[in-house]
């Protein structure tokens, strides 16, 4: 969210910020001129001659993906891809996500699925033409409340081979008098006798499993870590990225695994809210995302 402020800067490109509405960042993006960046805590664009082109802080398979078109690329805005044009003598370079000089031709990167829903409204339009079957659900303080019976479906993830990039993100808040009890965030262990994937809440700890295929053989990691603030939205992300595995809280690595393999796959939907052999999530849940590359 934007922490109260009006404005808030791109996390991805030092030239860029957003308009901020009922403390949600709102499109379009701005930008400052060249030789600027946004400053959050002048509210304003401010000579910064260190500012680059492109300032990328995550890797470039999360935030930046090439264009079809010769000299653009597709950046990720916080909610879905805007694409950008380098200068006509630059083409844009996957492994420094900077336009760079050279030809202007595009670089294969693998295929990858996004899926993006972000729960604050109405599932009329979420998830951009994912389908999201929904039981039991409401929507207050831009947010989906889950009642403990309220479970969210969303089949875009199954009969997917899910590869060897695996990146799934929840934003949510535990509801109020809540006890230690392990509660599902989400998962896919709702159609086979073993999920490959889940992430889970007990009050004040997260929990992780993640399963992977090598040499025929699967193998499950289990990570945890701490809230901090049960009481406040919190963000936490499963990732897989190669043979690393990490549990991120609210931006920090929490819990890490190495694991050699890929995610098998179940043939199961992603279920938000449910998972076997725990209590259904109670709270609110507003922004849940996954990103899968071969």
């Amino acid at each position: 969210d934007c922490g109260g402020k009006s404005r808030v800067k791109d996390l991805y490109n030092c030239r860029q910020y957003f308009e901020c509405l009922n403390n949600r960042p709102v499109e379009p993006v701005k930008q400052c001129l060249l030789g600027q960046s946004f400053n959050e805590t002048l509210q304003l664009c401010a000579s910064d001659r260190g500012c680059p082109l492109i300032n990328n802080n995550a890797s470039c398979t999360e935030t930046f993906m090439p264009s079809l078109i010769p000299g653009r690329y597709l950046q990720k805005d916080g909610r879905k891809w805007i694409e950008g044009t380098c200068p006509s003598t630059l083409r844009f370079n996957m492994s420094s996500c900077t336009c760079v000089p050279g030809s202007n031709q595009t670089q294969t990167v693998p295929p990858c699925l996004n899926v993006t829903l972000p729960l604050t409204s109405s599932l009329s339009s979420v998830g951009y033409n994912y389908y999201v079957k929904a039981d039991y659900a409401s929507f207050a303080g831009n947010a989906v409340v889950f009642n403990g019976s309220t479970v969210l479906t969303v089949p875009a993830l199954a009969n997917n081979e899910i590869g060897d990039y695996f990146r799934l993100s929840i934003s949510f808040k535990i509801g109020a008098n809540q006890n230690q009890e392990k509660k599902a965030l989400v998962s896919n262990n709702e159609c086979s006798n073993n999920g490959t994937y889940s992430i889970s809440v007990g009050y004040s700890t997260v929990y992780a499993l993640i399963v992977l295929s090598y040499n025929f053989q699967e193998t499950a990691y289990n990570l945890s870590g701490s809230l901090g603030n049960s009481n406040i939205w919190n963000t936490v992300t499963l990732k897989k990225d190669g043979t690393s595995i990490q549990l991120i809280i609210n931006n920090q690595v929490v819990d890490n695994e190495f694991g050699q393999g890929k995610i098998p796959n179940r043939g199961c939907p992603m279920i938000i809210g449910k998972d076997r052999g725990m209590a259904n999530f109670v709270g609110s849940i507003r922004d849940v995302s996954a990103r899968k590359c071969m």
